[in-house]
């Protein structure tokens, strides 16, 4: 069997088929060709879309592994704390109630579920280290959405991760 790319008279892929034959029911100015042995319906079908809808993809996929990383963990004083929406909104009424004069250190669980004991301080050193966690993804977000923006080509595109 063969797959055989089926396109419109303005050269826009409508369908890909698998036969044994090429196909004899297409539409009025339809076209077929036999797919390259060098590639996969997959990449033909992408390779067709237009850069500004690949690159849109690319950039929300990257978004989505931003917040992943956002949300995960991050590590202050060797000890590793949870990043999740909870986590950071209990970190920051941490590091209020650590401005109140008559703060006293509490236990505090980590990622691990072992606890650690946290002073004023040490509540201010989590929450900044918090806030360059975040404040980090943002800026390898920015920076590969650009390089997104800028590709000319699928495989420009492509080479952005977010690793």
């Amino acid at each position: 069997m063969q797959h055989y790319v089926i396109k419109t008279a303005a050269g826009e892929i409508v369908r890909i088929e698998q036969l044994t034959d090429p196909p004899d029911n297409l539409e009025s100015g339809e076209t077929v060709t036999l797919l390259p042995s060098d590639q996969t319906p997959a990449q033909v079908m992408r390779a067709s879309r237009p850069l500004a809808q690949i690159k849109a993809e690319r950039v929300r996929q990257i978004k989505t592994a931003r917040d992943a990383a956002i949300y995960g963990t991050f590590v202050w004083d060797d000890s590793v704390f949870d990043a999740d929406q909870v986590s950071q909104t209990r970190i920051l009424g941490l590091k209020v109630a650590s401005t109140n004069v008559n703060y006293a250190p509490i236990a505090w669980r980590l990622a691990d579920n072992s606890w650690r004991q946290l002073s004023a301080a040490d509540a201010g050193g989590v929450w900044d280290a918090l806030q360059a966690h975040v404040s980090g993804h943002f800026h390898t977000f920015a920076a590969r959405e650009a390089a997104i923006m800028i590709a000319t080509s699928i495989a420009a595109v492509d080479a952005v991760t977010w690793a």
